[in-house]
């Protein structure tokens, strides 16, 4: 049986306030047309006239039945013994393959947000057997096209996650990211990519160097992590976690149902990691 995307705002049954709320969200979006909107929805063009979903299709239970590590950018991996990642399967979301120059993974992935990467050119795609990319939603500058290689292997992120005003629909879950790839919300690109390892089968997802939070503004990433700021979000991250992380453990919530249902283990093995929902394990576990 075909699974179907989960949509985390979806409404089976109409109501009369529902489609109030659905007009008056398109009206805005019509008449308040902003230079925000005008900058993502180039974007979102830009990107989207790359996808090659024959490509996407190729990773289709490309490691069913194994585990993969999902590697976040937190600066936990400074304490880690990444030698342990060596014959791994490993999807590195954006600035986290830095701080795995030294291991030699049995599968490295790439996935890169354009939001928090950009232009991400300087990315050596070289290193991985695979780069994804997704346009995040950038506000306030158009991404370059040359930021975009032609290895790049573009995710089809629907058009609403682009629109700043439209609240629902644009965060879920999809089974099939050749079709679509859906924002998980949480405001945390590393959670979007779950669906990158549930589509190559993965059994066992675990979560490194996913802190989900800041305790030093000094420290707010492993300690290779190297690019170039692109807002002030990285000078304000203690304050910016303590505002989303109702949001984040709420997304990790609904995540870890999707997955239980679906039979594949979810855990954080990130060291010192502020949630308390996931199971926990040590990265010495996976030896």
């Amino acid at each position: 049986m075909k699974k179907k995307s989960i949509i985390y705002n979806d409404y089976t049954k109409l109501s009369l306030s529902i489609i109030l709320r659905k007009l008056v969200t398109f009206i805005k979006v019509v008449f308040t047309f902003s230079k925000k909107d005008f900058y993502s929805t180039v974007n979102f063009f830009r990107f989207r006239l790359r996808i090659r979903r024959k490509i996407i299709k190729k990773f289709k239970d490309i490691h069913k039945g194994e585990t993969i590590f999902l590697i976040g950018a937190g600066p936990s991996l400074n304490d880690e013994n990444l030698k342990i990642l060596d014959e791994k399967v490993i999807i590195a979301y954006n600035f986290s393959f830095q701080a795995l120059e030294k291991t030699k993974p049995k599968k490295i992935y790439s996935c890169i947000s354009g939001a928090r990467i950009n232009p991400g050119k300087d990315v050596d795609r070289s290193l991985f057997n695979a780069s994804f990319r997704y346009p995040g939603a950038k506000e306030d500058e158009i991404i370059l096209s040359e930021s975009i290689k032609k290895t790049d292997i573009i995710l089809p992120v629907p058009y609403k996650f682009f629109l700043y005003k439209i609240k629902d629909g644009d965060t879920g879950f999809s089974f099939d990211i050749s079709k679509e790839f859906r924002f998980n919300g949480g405001s945390t690109g590393l959670l979007s990519c779950v669906q990158l390892a549930v589509y190559m089968g993965a059994k066992r997802i675990v979560l490194l160097g996913a802190d989900f939070d800041c305790k030093d503004k000094n420290v707010t990433h492993h300690q290779k992590a190297d690019f170039i700021k692109t807002t002030n979000w990285d000078d304000n991250l203690i304050k910016w976690y303590e505002l989303k992380k109702p949001e984040i453990f709420s997304s990790l919530k609904k995540l870890q149902k999707i997955l239980k249902e679906n039979k594949i283990d979810f855990v954080n093995a990130s060291n010192y990691t502020s949630e308390e929902i996931l199971t926990k394990k040590k990265l010495d576990d996976f030896i």
